[in-house]
């Protein structure tokens, strides 16, 4: 996966966000996204390609992932 923690992204809604975790689950790599530049707000994407990212609205997947990021890795 080309995108690494710290990297700052500027996505279509013109605002930039950094990677904070990313994580491979169930075969795909997502990543939680804090805003900038107040961290106040989040997202986490799918990484579809390089190019493509596809923001997760579906709030049962949202909580999934929250769970699984919160995870401490052993």
């Amino acid at each position: 996966m080309e995108f690494e923690v710290g990297d700052v992204l500027t996505l279509e809604d013109n605002k930039d966000y950094v990677v904070s975790q990313n994580k491979l689950v169930e075969g795909f790599y997502y990543m939680l996204l804090i805003e900038l530049p107040d961290y106040k707000s989040f997202k986490f994407v799918k990484v579809i390609d390089n190019d493509n990212l596809e923001e997760i609205d579906d709030i049962d997947k949202v909580e999934e992932l929250s769970a699984i990021f919160q995870k401490r890795e052993a």
